[in-house]
């Protein structure tokens, strides 16, 4: 059996941030100072190496792919665009912030007793406390204790998470 509810609706705080090109800076240059002096601290996860793809063209509105390194080896993936001013605005595609944790793990939780007719622990569901870099299905997996000390596999799949407006699915796997 799986048990599975669909798109929750959360305002999660995105990781961004936007920042002056320097005059005479290549926009990839700028994007990347701005990830590993600024977004580094926003995120959470150390010092990053980041290595941004050379826009188009240096014309207002032109986007561009960046990645960053943590310490550990994993890899967060942005997008960047050049804006007026002189300045860059960088997203990350596949991040959910410590801040956010914590509101995602009681939702999840809360929806869990409603359906299960169960009353879990604060803490059931453990995402960890610092910030989630999904994988490329958009997915984390935590686990979930039930009341009775059973451990359970949650999958949640995070949906525009490089939007303004970014939801959750996840499923509770049951069946053993």
């Amino acid at each position: 059996m799986r048990t599975q509810l669909l798109a929750i609706v959360l305002v999660l705080s995105a990781c961004s941030f936007s920042g002056e090109i320097s005059i005479g800076a290549r926009p990839e240059d700028a994007a990347e100072g701005l990830i590993e002096e600024v977004l580094a601290d926003q995120i959470g996860l150390g010092e990053l190496v980041a290595s941004c793809n050379e826009p188009a063209s240096d014309e207002v509105g032109s986007r561009f792919l960046c990645s960053a390194t943590t310490g550990d080896g994993r890899t967060i993936e942005m997008r960047a665009v050049i804006e007026e001013d002189e300045s860059a605005f960088v997203r990350t595609t596949n991040v959910v912030l410590a801040e956010n944790i914590d509101e995602v793990t009681a939702t999840i939780e809360s929806e869990v007793e409603r359906m299960a007719g169960v009353e879990l622990q604060a803490g059931a569901l453990d995402c960890g406390t610092e910030t989630l870099i999904v994988d490329s299905a958009d997915q984390v997996v935590c686990p979930l204790t039930d009341p009775v000390g059973d451990v359970f596999e949650t999958i949640i799949t995070f949906h525009g998470l490089d939007t303004d407006n970014t939801t959750f699915d996840f499923e509770v796997i049951t069946d053993r």
